[in-house]
């Protein structure tokens, strides 16, 4: 796909049916069922725009989490994704990972991941991934500016640019939503909110350096 530049690419959406199997889609929305409570324990975002798994976005690593206790390498699926879809962009990348789990009447209000598309200097790649099995009469979808409601299909990767406004609304069902998103940066993250977050991001280069968790600020 080549260049990310927010000029050509700024309502960017790619979707990739199967990324994970049903039985890896279902493992990790079950992983996520069971640290759910522990994740809430964390520091909220100071953003109060989201709520529950998704205000703690930045505070924890969920690939790696996801790797560790349920060996999913979940993190290089993804890395490997990027890599093919964007090669003259991969030297080094910077991956933050979260998990969304919207319980009834929760909801994702429409945002994007970016900051200011006539000012950010650095360019990145959003992303999200199903997980809940959608075969009911009222299935789930993830509304898009520029595309409207796409029907969520389980185990489906997107990927989005980060200018790209998107949100979920509110679950109308029992049972609760899963998903899990990410941002790759192709520069080191650049402001103080990335800064704060780096040590819960992966980096990797192209000689295959991975500093889960431990990277260090120069």
């Amino acid at each position: 796909m080549g260049d990310i530049s927010k000029g050509q690419n700024e309502r960017l959406l790619y979707n990739i049916p199967n990324f994970l199997t049903p039985q890896d889609s279902d493992h990790i929305k079950e992983y996520i069922y069971h640290i759910e409570k522990d994740i809430l324990e964390l520091p909220e975002s100071v953003n109060p725009y989201y709520s529950g798994t998704t205000s703690r976005h930045g505070q924890y690593n969920f690939f790696e989490q996801v790797h560790q206790d349920l060996n999913i390498p979940l993190g290089e699926y993804v890395r490997d994704t990027i890599y093919e879809f964007f090669p003259e962009d991969t030297d080094e990348i910077w991956v933050k990972s979260w998990c969304n789990c919207l319980h009834t009447r929760e909801e994702i209000p429409i945002h994007f991941h970016g900051f200011d598309i006539d000012t950010d200097t650095h360019d990145f790649i959003s992303g999200n991934i199903f997980l809940s099995n959608n075969n009911q009469p009222h299935p789930w979808y993830t509304r898009y500016e520029t595309y409207g409601n796409i029907i969520n299909e389980q185990g489906t990767l997107s990927l989005i640019s980060s200018y790209l406004g998107h949100a979920v609304d509110p679950n109308p069902h029992t049972q609760p939503r899963y998903s899990c998103a990410f941002d790759v940066w192709f520069t080191k993250p650049y402001n103080n909110r990335e800064e704060r977050e780096i040590h819960n991001m992966t980096y990797w280069n192209r000689d295959n350096v991975i500093f889960p968790k431990s990277y260090v600020k120069e």
